[in-house]
């Protein structure tokens, strides 16, 4: 019955709770299935890690599951009548009346702020997908980070989105890390505005964006593909893909 939750939802409430349903007023989802994700992010959405989850932006949770360890908002009971059964089952399964619907809230989700202090650098998809399930993400980062000297918690003063792109402002005691809520592509640029040396992008936990910094960051990142100065970028994400290992992370 999984599949056919958000459609007894609708039958019943007249709202899916899912997509289109919540995207009518303006609240963005983390997309599970659709044609328009990359590989990166569809083994990564095979995590179901509420950290995981929290350091993508999650916030709010819509499930017909029980979650023990988020904290619960609301509960709506769904009822299903054999109109509704019969006209979503199409075949001969046991009757049930209602189900239960789930609203959990995640204690502070990945705004830009998490700043992790430890690097464990490794480039293999399947261990990638297995330590960013089972870690705590706003401490640690997963990926190729080149860099020296240990790390600094940096404080975030600002990440707001911009056309075909993300402002970012924070500030360090020394070299520091953020993990933006923002899917890492080679396609990314990153403009700083301030002098110095400029801070750096990497893939991180698989699929999400790291940068890196040293004291100081005010910088735009621009999402920028097309038949001048970025018209090899995407093949480049191809490229990571297949020297990662992407089709071997989940087996």
């Amino acid at each position: 019955m999984a599949g056919l939750v958000h459609y007894f939802s609708q039958l019943a409430t007249g709202n899916l709770h899912d997509g289109p349903g919540l995207w009518q007023d303006d609240i963005p989802t983390w997309l599970e299935n659709s044609r328009l994700i990359s590989p990166a992010r569809f083994v990564l959405q095979g995590c179901s890690s509420l950290s995981l989850l929290r350091a993508t932006g999650v916030r709010f949770v819509i499930t017909d599951l029980p979650i023990p360890k988020a904290k619960q908002r609301a509960e709506l009971k769904i009822l299903t009548p054999p109109s509704a059964q019969q006209l979503l089952l199409w075949s001969s399964r046991p009757n049930f009346e209602s189900f239960p619907m789930y609203l959990y809230e995640l204690d502070n989700p990945n705004l830009g702020q998490f700043s992790p202090i430890e690097v464990k650098e490794t480039e293999d998809a399947q261990s990638l997908f297995n330590a960013s399930c089972s870690s705590d993400l706003d401490h640690v980062v997963f990926g190729a980070v080149h860099s020296t000297g240990s790390l600094r918690k940096a404080s975030l003063e600002s990440f707001t989105i911009a056309r075909d792109g993300y402002k970012i402002r924070a500030r360090s005691d020394g070299l520091a890390i953020l993990l933006l809520p923002v899917e890492f592509s080679r396609c990314l640029r990153v403009i700083s505005g301030l002098d110095g040396s400029a801070p750096s992008l990497f893939r991180a936990d698989l699929a999400l964006t790291g940068v890196l910094f040293e004291r100081r960051l005010n910088a735009d990142i621009l999402f920028r593909a097309g038949p001048a100065d970025a018209s090899r970028c995407r093949l480049q994400d191809a490229s990571d893909a297949e020297r990662m290992k992407l089709r071997n992370a989940v087996r």
